[in-house]
């Protein structure tokens, strides 16, 4: 005899639930605004890495929707990823970019929180963070300005990032800090290359020296 047993996505939560694994915890690892210091007439982009106990591979959960509200300079944005296709007990993270726009100059608070959905009637709100962010009403130097001389990519990184720059721009010095202040790494001064091997997961700022100027640019290695 055959028996067809059919589950739906409520009967793998329970069954989840029952391996005890906590099908809808995650946390927020880390969270970094795209450009660093923006001004009003960038886009910017907020990215958010986060880590789940659970999927694996292209089961990871994924960031499903966002919704953004503004209540004067306090600004809320609420992060849903769906655990709905997910695979329990192996753990996995996941870095997801949301687009925000344009926003007018001033100081901000922005809260964040994250969500997991299971279906369109079911939220579990689970971790947030909070960033200052200061909008410009004029293209500082980590906006425009350092657009103009050079591009790091890919952000976020992993093993390593390459640097596209003006040929007449030449470094003194490139280092790498991490958000305390505290020296990670020296590199070679003109590499088209960074090797960032052997570097924790984590927020960290890339500073480039010149003979005249200075340029900062954050890096999130995952």
């Amino acid at each position: 005899m055959i028996i067809k047993v059919l589950f739906s996505r409520y009967s793998f939560a329970i069954l989840y639930m029952a391996l005890s694994v906590n099908v809808f915890s995650q946390w927020i690892c880390s969270t970094m605004v795209n450009p660093p210091s923006p001004s009003i007439n960038d886009d910017i982009k907020v990215i958010v890495s986060a880590g789940f106990p659970f999927g694996y591979g292209p089961t990871c959960p994924s960031l499903d929707t966002f919704e953004l509200f503004y209540i004067g300079n306090e600004v809320r944005l609420e992060l849903y990823y769906d655990i709905s296709g997910v695979w329990p007990l192996v753990g996995c993270s996941t870095t997801d970019t949301a687009n925000t726009g344009n926003w007018s100059a001033g100081n901000y608070q922005l809260f964040l929180y994250s969500n997991t959905i299971f279906d369109s009637d079911t939220n579990f709100h689970q971790d947030g963070d909070t960033l200052e962010i200061q909008v410009n009403d004029q293209a500082g130097l980590q906006s425009s300005d350092i657009a103009g001389f050079l591009k790091i990519y890919p952000n976020p990184a992993r093993n390593s990032v390459f640097i596209d720059k003006l040929d007449d721009l030449k470094f003194s010095s490139v280092e790498l800090y991490d958000l305390t202040g505290t020296f990670i790494r020296k590199f070679k001064c003109n590499s088209e290359y960074l090797n960032l091997e052997g570097i924790n997961p984590g927020l960290y700022q890339l500073i480039f020296n010149t003979e005249h100027r200075q340029f900062h640019q954050k890096l999130l290695i995952i």
